[in-house]
């Protein structure tokens, strides 16, 4: 294995360990919808994240399908836990992130993924803020 698959394998299975112990603190299911919405929304961001730092347009409508469907989740996650906020900047990133998706070029497709990106982190931090 290459040091950047090791790297990103124990991201990955950290990311899992964080999750799985974060959501025992949980008590209610509303708590841990709250607690998916923040995880799905986070997810998110990573996605649009390497979309936008992403070379070639391939690569990067691979990372915004993925993103599209975890903001999709997150905005599921923040219904069921009623927080409206997260609910809003989840499905406004999906939409813009599903423009960004049509986009022909990487010119055209970087500054609608930047919004996507930073709706996906505020639809995070209202999630986290409805979850207390």
């Amino acid at each position: 294995m290459t040091i950047k698959k090791i790297l990103l394998l124990s991201i990955v299975l950290l990311s899992i360990g964080i999750s799985v112990f974060a959501f025992r603190k949980y008590k209610t299911p509303a708590e841990m919808k709250c607690a998916k919405a923040v995880t799905y929304s986070e997810m998110a961001y990573v996605q649009f994240k390497k979309a936008y730092r992403a070379n070639s347009e391939e690569v990067a409508q691979r990372l915004i399908k993925k993103g599209l469907d975890q903001i999709k989740e997150a905005s599921v996650y923040a219904v069921q836990c009623e927080c409206t906020t997260s609910e809003t900047y989840a499905l406004t990133a999906y939409t813009i992130a599903r423009k960004a998706s049509e986009a022909a070029t990487m010119d055209e497709l970087k500054p609608q993924i930047k919004k996507a990106m930073d709706l996906s982190m505020d639809a995070m931090h209202a999630a986290q803020k409805c979850n207390k």
